[in-house]
């Protein structure tokens, strides 16, 4: 197994709305990271100016840059880990609601849109999502 010299923290938003359907954006194509995957808005936590920001405020700033909205954090959801070919992944969960502003793509996002969790079971995603997003259909 191979040893990993660091880690990054990810956060991540899953997104529902009243009809209860999850939004997603799709990966840009020159992604880096499963190019073309739709995914949870979510990103690394950075260190800005001096010192770090907290993980909501990372949350509410990686949403922005890449769905263009604000969000209200509701709730803690889900963490787990993922190992990549470069560095291991901490991933923290949270369940968000838009508050400002309509979603539409931006940055490294291609394309915006709400899912039904059955349309997604028959879906290519990134490890975890499905079973994070059938985690949050238990919340309201």
């Amino acid at each position: 197994m191979k040893k990993y010299q660091t880690f990054r923290v990810v956060v991540a938003a899953v997104i529902k709305n009243k009809e209860g359907k999850f939004l997603l954006g799709k990966r840009k194509s020159k992604d880096s990271n499963l190019p073309g995957f739709w995914s949870l808005p979510a990103g690394h936590c950075e260190a800005h100016a001096s010192s770090f920001d907290t993980l909501e405020k990372n949350l509410k700033r990686e949403v922005w840059e890449e769905i263009g909205c604000k969000i209200k954090i509701k709730a803690y959801l889900d963490s787990h880990s993922w190992v990549t070919p470069e560095y291991f992944k901490l991933t923290v969960v949270f369940l968000c609601s838009i508050i400002a502003e309509k979603p539409w793509p931006k940055l490294e996002t291609q394309a915006v849109r709400w899912f039904a969790i059955k349309e997604l079971k028959s879906m290519a995603l990134p490890p975890n999502v499905l079973r994070v997003l059938e985690k949050a259909t238990d919340f309201s």
